[in-house]
């Protein structure tokens, strides 16, 4: 989670130098170092990660709890804009997927290979020239 500007601002004037943000980085490291031998092992990185896990859980909640029970319903929680998804997984646009448009579909839900104007998807390598 992002800390406030006055938590990195340790002399409070308004301005953030490196030292302080040097500073800040050790603390939060330190934080994190349950044990403190300068390291930070397997448990202490999954013991940040479920904090972070946790945080996000509350913010995904605080955004879509329309009815405010504190939990998320089927109905309240975010879903892939299914005509988007469903225009690019449509290769024949005949409003339907036959078995053999779904097996072409990407991970991202659009026919493989039909990423960017060279045909490149997220994540390829691109030829050296």
């Amino acid at each position: 989670m992002r800390p406030d500007f006055s938590q990195i601002d340790a002399d409070g004037d308004g301005l953030i130098t490196a030292a302080e943000l040097d500073s800040h980085g050790a603390a939060r490291f330190a934080a994190l170092d349950a044990d403190g031998d300068g390291a930070l092992s397997a448990d202490e990185l999954a013991a940040m990660t479920q904090r972070i896990q946790a945080d996000s859980a509350v913010r995904m909640i605080a955004r879509f709890d329309a009815d405010g029970d504190r939990k998320l319903s089927q109905a309240e929680m975010p879903g892939p804009d299914r005509t988007r998804m469903m225009a690019r997984m449509d290769i024949n646009e005949d409003g339907v997927l036959d078995a053999g448009e779904f097996a072409s579909a990407g991970r991202h839900g659009g026919p493989r290979g039909h990423g960017g104007a060279d045909g490149a998807r997220h994540g390829d390598r691109m030829p050296s020239k």
